[in-house]
């Protein structure tokens, strides 16, 4: 870049009011190729009868390969940026869960009742 030419500028981000937001806990499957590649990322993770897990797609995600690449990237990198945080948060929330259940345990089935058929999904 020479003295005269100015930096570039950022990209500036829309977010549409009609783009979704989506809640997975993994991915399914994954198929690599080229151009592009086909994600599908679960979202709730059950058992049927047998016992067979049984994975709730929440999305198709299909991006071109460069992108996962890249993606996959800045997500190890970011990871690694935030790791101390990470890791402070993750006990911090867990010493919070753990006074919760010990609150829990001092509490007889007795005094909360048990469950209606009303609730059950």
């Amino acid at each position: 870049m020479s003295d005269m030419e100015a930096p570039p500028k950022p990209p500036v981000f829309r977010r549409s009011t009609s783009a979704p937001s989506i809640y997975v806990e993994g991915i399914s499957q994954m198929m690599v190729g080229f151009p592009n590649s086909r994600m599908l990322l679960h979202s709730l993770v059950t058992k049927d009868a047998e016992g067979t897990e049984v994975r709730h797609v929440a999305c198709e995600l299909v991006m071109p390969t460069s992108a996962v690449l890249e993606t996959a990237k800045v997500l190890l990198a970011q990871l690694a940026l935030n790791k101390e945080q990470l890791v402070a948060s993750g006990s911090e929330w867990l010493s919070k869960f753990q006074e919760a259940l010990a609150d829990v345990e001092s509490v007889s089935n007795e005094e909360v009742g048990t469950p209606t058929d009303q609730y059950a999904s």
